[in-house]
């Protein structure tokens, strides 16, 4: 079953829209973004580096992608009883983030959805459980992260002892969470896109832990790569600062109007900065080598690697049950 011509000529319309809208909206981003810090400051820096030091960021740029494929794996093989191959998990994450950038609009999920669906059998209703609940764990690790910080640097309030550990607790409601979500989503989207082949249709407590457990294996991963840039730029912040900062960061992801969310991930990284007590500009620079390694790797192999797929995606599955 395919869309008639012209329900794709409005989709294609609407993107194209949307599209120009995002171009509109990252160029006033940058705008201000670089009125607080200005560009050449992040240019002198990066001139000066040193080739062994790109190659560092680089390399742990590339094995935090490998980490999140790896995260996919387990996922998908809990949840939705898929082994996603090693191919795979080395090279989804790095389209994906190719797509981050070429549509802005959740255009990362959007590829994922339509590649697992094709090749996998996976619906993208299972995607989009997937997708919030690896997103609510980051959240639930990043503030049980920050409560303890807080605790210990005694900067807390009396409500945040009431209001962490209940957004601690939301994945182990996720199941309840979902049949509500599920009701938005059926109004989205078409029936055929809502089922699929799915061994288990809820996560277990010892399914929350597994996967809690994995993404903070992930989430301390992302931190050594931002380690890594602000060691290289004498930044003196620790590994634990360098977590939260990394896992919270992920509020920005429900926020994807720009190509690869440039300028809304500086502007989240700089207001988390604040929160720690650091200085937002050393949050904004970080993020922007963060971004320029997403951007290189993205637009390099990520291309690459589209290309090989292409013979995977078949647009018919899409649109059926199968």
């Amino acid at each position: 079953m395919v869309y008639s011509s012209v329900k794709s000529k409005k989709i294609i319309h609407l993107l194209y829209w949307k599209s120009l809208l995002s171009v509109v909206f990252t160029i006033l981003l940058l705008i201000v973004l670089f009125h607080f810090y200005p560009v050449e400051d992040f240019i002198e820096k990066f001139v000066h580096f040193k080739l062994v030091q790109v190659l560092i960021i680089l390399g742990t740029g590339l094995f935090f992608l490998l980490s999140t494929g790896i995260e996919l794996f387990f996922y998908y093989r809990i949840y939705a009883g898929r082994n996603i191959s090693l191919y795979d998990v080395v090279t989804l994450p790095i389209v994906m983030n190719l797509w981050g950038h070429v549509l802005p609009f959740q255009g990362s999920f959007i590829y994922n959805a339509v590649y697992l669906k094709s090749k996998y059998g996976i619906s993208i209703g299972s995607n989009i459980k997937v997708y919030l609940f690896q997103f609510i764990c980051s959240i639930s690790i990043g503030v049980f992260m920050l409560f303890l910080y807080k605790i210990n640097n005694n900067t807390i309030i009396p409500i945040e002892y009431l209001l962490y550990p209940i957004i601690m607790l939301v994945p182990f409601f996720y199941n309840r969470l979902w049949i509500i979500m599920q009701e938005i989503i059926k109004r989205i989207l078409p029936e055929r896109f809502q089922s699929g082949n799915i061994a288990d249709s809820e996560f277990g407590n010892k399914k929350v832990f597994l996967l809690i457990f994995i993404n903070l294996i992930v989430s301390v991963v992302y931190g050594f790569w931002l380690y890594s840039i602000a060691t290289i730029l004498n930044f003196n912040i620790t590994i634990p600062e360098l977590i939260i900062a990394g896992i919270l960061s992920k509020v920005a992801l429900l926020f994807r109007f720009t190509p690869g969310n440039i300028g809304i991930n500086q502007f989240t990284f700089g207001g988390i900065f604040v929160i720690l007590g650091l200085a937002a500009s050393q949050g904004i620079i970080i993020s922007l080598y963060v971004s320029a390694t997403l951007f290189f790797t993205s637009f390099t192999l990520g291309i690459i690697f589209h290309i090989i797929n292409l013979k995977y995606i078949s647009l018919n599955k899409l649109f059926t049950n199968e």
